[in-house]
């Protein structure tokens, strides 16, 4: 396996999605309780990101042996390097299990220095991850499986980020996780929209049920959810007034997935619409995690 096949199947694309959540959790935590630790940190996003890379190696062997994957469904060594490069099955799970092998160290390390909880809630996250893509009903064959990538990983990542330093958690971090939910089903949700074409026979997903013109505008609405629940976060109280400044990336989110539309969300098409997409709630929360930095700031220097 070449190095360009390597980082390919890691898919670092699709990082955002762990790597937001630990960061959301970790800022919320020295905002509300003044709590962080630079080793638990780096160790929670080497076992996220970690975890990421195993969920997707699970899911490029997972589509391929339901055939899924094909010649006919992939453009480009993005889509899959077992069909377009012809990687053995054989390398693929010997990734797999060293991707498992390295995991062991990050979450060896937060084990012994936050406890047990911290085994418990990433064996269930990686279960969920496994279920996803795999077993005798994968959850991505679903209409629930946008839904479900988004809840697991946007409140089980947020939530044990905020527990590792503050020691508890409560239904303020819920809330705060609602924004990072949403961002990470946009991101499955997009790539649905897209497969719509490649998945119809194979899957029944959210998109599939609702047809692509239904689906690009719950899509839009998703993204406006997003500001909608970090407007209501700070109307209860649980995040500061200053990030109602986030309305300052509207227009620029708004006119990105403006470009979405029915004609271009094809599968040939799938990873410039991806990055329209995902690149939009990258904005979000890059202005996002900028305003709480600032805020935690204000309070250490106050």
């Amino acid at each position: 396996m070449t190095k360009k096949q390597f980082i390919a199947i890691l898919a670092p694309a699709t990082w955002s999605a762990s790597i937001i959540p630990i960061v959301v959790g970790t800022l919320y935590s020295l905002y509300h309780r003044g709590s962080f630790h630079l080793d638990i940190f780096i160790a929670l996003l080497l076992a996220t990101v970690g975890a990421q890379c195993f969920a997707n190696i699970v899911n490029d062997y997972s589509d391929f042996k339901s055939g899924l994957d094909n010649p006919e469904t992939i453009f480009g060594l993005e889509g899959s390097i077992i069909v377009s490069d012809g990687v053995l099955l054989s390398e693929i799970k010997k990734l797999a299990i060293g991707v498992l092998f390295f995991l062991l160290f990050p979450v060896g390390y937060l084990t012994s220095t936050i406890g047990i909880p911290i085994i418990i809630i990433g064996c269930f996250g990686l279960l969920t991850g496994i279920l996803y893509s795999a077993g005798p009903l994968p959850l991505s064959t679903t209409c629930f499986g946008e839904l479900c990538s988004g809840l697991v990983m946007g409140i089980f990542i947020t939530g044990i980020s905020y527990y590792s330093f503050a020691g508890t958690v409560g239904w303020n971090v819920l809330l705060v996780s609602i924004p990072v939910v949403i961002f990470i089903t946009t991101m499955t949700f997009t790539n649905s929209i897209c497969d719509m074409e490649r998945d119809r026979g194979f899957r029944t997903t959210l998109a599939l049920y609702l047809g692509k013109d239904k689906a690009i505008i719950l899509l839009k609405t998703f993204y406006v959810a997003m500001y909608l629940f970090v407007f209501i976060d700070v109307a209860v109280g649980v995040l500061p007034l200053s990030l109602i400044l986030i309305i300052f990336t509207l227009p620029s989110v708004w006119r990105r997935i403006g470009q979405i539309n029915i004609k271009n969300t094809t599968i040939q098409n799938k990873y410039p619409i991806m990055d329209i997409s995902c690149g939009s709630g990258i904005i979000f929360f890059k202005f996002y995690t900028l305003i709480m930095a600032g805020e935690v700031l204000w309070k250490v220097v106050g």
